[in-house]
């Protein structure tokens, strides 16, 4: 098993393909190694649209949440993709 804590881009790069680029690579590496799927976490709350869109985009499904998992009482929601 192995973790990350986030991919967070500097903003002067964001919208240029770079998120896309190390999520690629990670899945390559991940399923050289012999994963099966990849696991993200990000939040319900409206600071994290670009990143829930980001992952949907790049065929992350939905698959869970927690809810009031934040103070202002936000859900963490558990998205999943198949690595093939």
């Amino acid at each position: 098993m192995s973790g990350s804590r986030g991919l967070p881009l500097i903003p002067v790069i964001r919208g240029k393909g770079v998120g896309r680029m190390l999520l690629t690579e990670i899945e390559r590496i991940a399923a050289a190694q012999g994963f099966r799927k990849l696991l993200v976490e990000t939040y319900e709350h409206a600071d994290f649209d670009k990143a829930r869109r980001f992952y949907e985009r790049n065929g992350f499904h939905r698959t869970g949440q927690i809810s009031d998992y934040l103070p202002d009482g936000s859900s963490t929601v558990v998205y999943a993709k198949t690595l093939v």
